[in-house]
């Protein structure tokens, strides 16, 4: 069951008319964005780990609520993330993508922008818990060596 709820999710600015008005959108179990959120959800479980995400617990410990709050935002950044591409396909079947005559951004080229953006929110969230990137995200290191010694070709 996720953390997050369909409305947490449309209280990020989604409405049914951005989808075609499907008839369910807002139930909170089997609406249309609780269906999305739903799988979003297993996506996190399975990163974060079934433990650590059954553990997670708004009224537990302060790492437990951590993890609550985490595991919610990246539900619901993943979520909105995967609703903005829908909402892209969705305008492309009526609206040409990127930029209209007028060189103006159209909502479709906006979408992927925003899903782009949510979803990189999320693999911050996923981070702080599990220490490791979500999906394409990545993380780079690298180190120095230094001393008094010159090197010897």
């Amino acid at each position: 069951m996720p953390k997050a709820t369909a409305k947490n999710v449309i209280d990020l600015g989604f409405q049914a008319e951005q989808f075609g008005k499907p008839a369910d959108f807002n139930t909170e179990t089997t609406g249309y964005v609780a269906l999305v959120l739903i799988d979003q959800s297993l996506e996190v479980e399975n990163h974060v780990g079934a433990t650590i995400y059954a553990a997670a617990d708004a009224g537990g410990s302060l790492e437990q609520k951590l993890n609550f709050k985490r595991i919610k935002n990246a539900e619901m950044y993943l979520t909105a993330s995967e609703l903005w591409l829908r909402i892209e396909a969705h305008e492309r079947k009526s609206l040409v993508a990127g930029r209209n005559s007028k060189g103006n951004e159209t909502i479709g080229s906006r979408a992927l922008k925003n899903a782009e953006e949510l979803e990189e929110k999320a693999s911050n969230e996923l981070v702080l818990i599990a220490g490791v990137p979500f999906r394409n995200a990545s993380i780079s290191g690298g180190a120095v060596e230094s001393g008094h010694f010159s090197a010897v070709l």
